[in-house]
């Protein structure tokens, strides 16, 4: 990508990053050099907290082939699906925005990445247009006890995607002061809008008695299987030395 270029507006210096998903940002400014810091933290959470939750999420509905014969369960995997590929595919390039000078991953990489940003944004939201569809056409039973999950996970998804896209449009048309609150405003949806890809599994854990069952079992099962290994490894090496 090209190199960051200034220009001024008044008194203040501004620079602009030509890279993917950026704004304007203030150029000799503290919130500059404390984003460089608090931002990629952050992201960091994010990454860290959506990988080991979305990865759980996926090893309880592929455990078992439970989502055979549940539509709800094979839209839930599609959510974690697109969470995970946005959380390891998107955030770490991301998060390279505030503590380099310049992208250095190159074009194709930008564009992947912003390929790959809209991509999985779009399938969470026909992923969940579906199974909303698919809610209505399941008993009342099985529509109170998941309809719940679903609507809070939309709500979700609408609370944090929507303050980032006003953002975006404020500054295509022309109606975004680059100025420190607005800086913050856009740091502040930045970070919430990828905050959504690590909430999912923290709402099925809250809501659902079903996940929460699920998750206790695979972190029993991992933590055994560790265990094991370790005892195992300690036996051998004992064997060994006599």
């Amino acid at each position: 990508m090209e190199p960051k270029y200034s220009f001024l507006s008044g008194d203040a210096q501004w620079t602009q990053r030509t890279c993917c998903f950026s704004l304007p940002l203030p150029g000799p400014l503290l919130e500059v050099r404390a984003a460089g810091i608090i931002v990629p933290v952050v992201f960091f959470l994010i990454f860290l907290l959506g990988t080991v939750g979305n990865g759980l999420v996926l090893a309880v509905l592929l455990r078992n082939g439970q989502v055979k014969y549940n539509t709800t369960n094979l839209f839930i995997l599609n959510l974690a699906m697109a969470d995970l590929c946005f959380i390891i595919c998107c955030v770490p390039f991301q998060a390279t925005i505030y503590t380099l000078d310049g992208w250095l991953f190159g074009p194709f990489a930008c564009k992947a990445v912003h390929f790959l940003i809209y991509l999985t944004m779009y399938a969470s939201s026909f992923t969940l247009a579906a199974v909303s569809v698919d809610r209505i056409s399941e008993s009342r039973k099985a529509k109170c006890k998941v309809t719940k999950m679903i609507v809070a996970v939309a709500i979700i998804f609408c609370l944090c995607w929507l303050p980032h896209h006003l953002v975006i449009l404020c500054f295509w048309f022309g109606y975004f002061p680059f100025n420190r609150a607005t800086y913050a405003c856009r740091l502040a949806s930045h970070c919430l809008s990828y905050a959504n890809s690590c909430l999912n599994p923290i709402i099925y854990a809250l809501i659902s008695k079903h996940f929460r069952k699920k998750f206790k079992q695979v972190f029993t099962c991992l933590l055994f299987q560790n265990k094991m290994e370790s005892i195992s490894g300690n036996s051998e090496s004992r064997s060994m030395l006599t």
